[in-house]
């Protein structure tokens, strides 16, 4: 080994298959010929981060298959994630969407609701059942049901979104309505 040949220190990791044990390895130059070695046993910390990243993973799949619109998006309106049924409300894909503020999209018919909303947010960290209209990447109007939440992530503070599209429903209910009127 180049440390016992007066080389500069190394570290590195390994599995011991017998063991079933992960360790950390620093091997150092004490003097010619002579070298110091440390053994960590990591193994315990080693399972805990595969089974954080099995979490991830699957909480990705289902953030990604909930079927109402989910962002993850900074106060000032960056989208950090999305899942895909935000994606098709939409009409842009993830890497359209990522990064963008969604006043730069335009998405939001009436920016100052959304101002009203972050300044509530501000007050109470969570808003529920607030009516808002929004434009599609074509062009197309769509009535949402939007509640969010302020959740600290990394130091943090990130607005946490949830929408459900009642455009069919507030059309049905205006359709009654007209029949009503007609009616009468």
């Amino acid at each position: 080994c180049a440390v016992g040949l007066g080389g500069p220190a190394i570290r590195f990791e390994t599995h011991f298959a017998p063991m079933d044990r992960h360790f950390s390895i620093s091997v150092a130059p004490m003097s010619p010929r002579h070298f110091a070695t440390i053994f960590t046993d990591v193994t315990e910390t080693k399972r805990l981060a595969e089974r954080r990243e099995q979490s991830e993973r699957k909480f990705v799949q289902v953030f990604d298959l909930a079927p109402n619109p989910i962002a993850v998006s900074g106060m000032d309106g960056t989208l950090l994630s999305v899942n895909q049924a935000y994606c098709q409300l939409l009409g842009w894909s993830k890497h359209e969407l990522i990064g963008k503020r969604t006043t730069d999209l335009n998405i939001w018919e009436d920016p100052e609701v959304r101002q009203k909303i972050i300044e509530r947010l501000k007050l109470e960290d969570r808003v529920n059942d607030v009516e808002v209209r929004m434009r599609t990447r074509s062009g197309q109007r769509r009535i949402l049901e939007f509640g969010g939440a302020l959740m600290e992530f990394d130091g943090q503070k990130l607005l946490v979104s949830v929408a459900r599209d009642i455009t069919e429903i507030r059309a049905a209910q205006q359709a009654r309505i007209e029949a009503s009127q007609e009616l009468e």
